[in-house]
C-alpha cells in the first residue's frame, strides 16, 4: 500500500492484479471509507489524448456532419412542400374568384353575397401571400445556415 499525504488530501494505491487509486479529504477518509477512484497523472494524460483522438476522428465528426446535413435537407424539403401547397391554394383562390366574377356577370349571385365572398377570397389571398413570405424567409435562412453543411 502506497500512501501520499498532500496539503489536505490523501491518495492511496494498492498494488495487486489491478491498480486502483482513491482520493479524498483526509478527515472524510478517516471518518468514512468512501473513496472516489481517480487515475494517476500519467494515465490522465493518456486518457485525455485518447478521448481527443476519438472525438476528433473522421468517423465521429462525419456522423455528426451527415446527421446535420440530413436534418437540413429534410427541413428544406418540408418547407418546399409547404410552398407547393400554398401555390395550389393560391390557384384555387384565383379560380374561385374568377367563378364568382362570372356568376356576378350573369346575375346569378346577389350583390351582398358577391361582396361577402369577395372579402373572404381577398383575406385568404392576403394570408397566402403572408404565409408564402414567411416560408420563403425560413428557406432563405435555412439555406444560408446550411451552406457549410451541404457543400
Amino acid at each position: 500500500m502506497i500512501v501520499y499525504e498532500g496539503d489536505t488530501c490523501v491518495t492511496t494505491a494498492s498494488i495487486s492484479d489491478i491498480t486502483s487509486w482513491a482520493y479524498g479529504n483526509q478527515s472524510v477518509v478517516i471518518k468514512t471509507v468512501i473513496r472516489r477512484p481517480i487515475y494517476p497523472p500519467e494515465n490522465e494524460a493518456l486518457v485525455e489524448a485518447k478521448a481527443k483522438e476519438i472525438l476528433r476522428s473522421d468517423k465521429v465528426h462525419g456522423t455528426g456532419v451527415r446527421w446535420r446535413a440530413e436534418a437540413i435537407r429534410e427541413s428544406i424539403v418540408r418547407l418546399e412542400d409547404e410552398m407547393r401547397r400554398l401555390d395550389r391554394k393560391s390557384n384555387e383562390n384565383v379560380k374561385a374568384e374568377s367563378e364568382l366574377v362570372n356568376l356576378r356577370i350573369r346575375a346569378k349571385v346577389s350583390d351582398e353575397a358577391y361582396e361577402r365572398q369577395m372579402v373572404m377570397l381577398l383575406a385568404e389571398r392576403k394570408w397566402i401571400s403572408d404565409e408564402r413570405g414567411r416560408i420563403q424567409q425560413k428557406l432563405t435562412d435555412l439555406k444560408q445556415q446550411a451552406s457549410p453543411w451541404l457543400a
